[in-house]
């Protein structure tokens, strides 16, 4: 744990189309560097996901805070918290029961490839590069 423990990290699925378009939109509405990025597929993301007893059929996002880590819509509402104004009011939607929340989620998850597409893992730019692990 030694290689993340002070750090605020966001794992996703680097295969995506979609969450790679997440961590882009992050990156553009986040109201200060709040976190680093890794994909579930690294070296980094995969020891995250052990060290912490992730399934390894997990689909979803993962969000690293304070040595806790949290999956799917905890994940995304959490993260919501970070950006620029409107998106935090996101969070308003934590009142709705995690299996309601997370339903919706594993729903969505499910056709993502479907609809937005799959891909191998893009490199970020380098203005943004040290910002990503592996």
């Amino acid at each position: 744990m030694s290689d993340y423990i002070d750090k605020t990290i966001i794992i996703y699925d680097g295969q995506c189309n979609f969450c790679d378009a997440t961590v882009n939109f992050i990156l553009r509405h986040e109201s200060s560097h709040f976190c680093y990025f890794t994909h579930l597929q690294s070296e980094t993301g995969k020891k995250i996901a052990t060290d912490f007893d992730v399934p390894e059929d997990f689909d979803g996002l993962l969000f690293l805070e304070n040595l806790r880590l949290h999956g799917k819509s905890e994940a995304a509402l959490r993260i919501s918290r970070y950006l620029k104004f409107p998106f935090p009011a996101i969070s308003f939607f934590f009142w709705i029961p995690v299996k309601l929340r997370d339903s919706l989620y594993d729903w969505f998850a499910k056709r993502r490839y479907r609809w937005f597409g799959k891909k191998e893992c893009a490199m970020p730019s380098e203005k943004i590069m040290e910002r990503f692990i592996e």
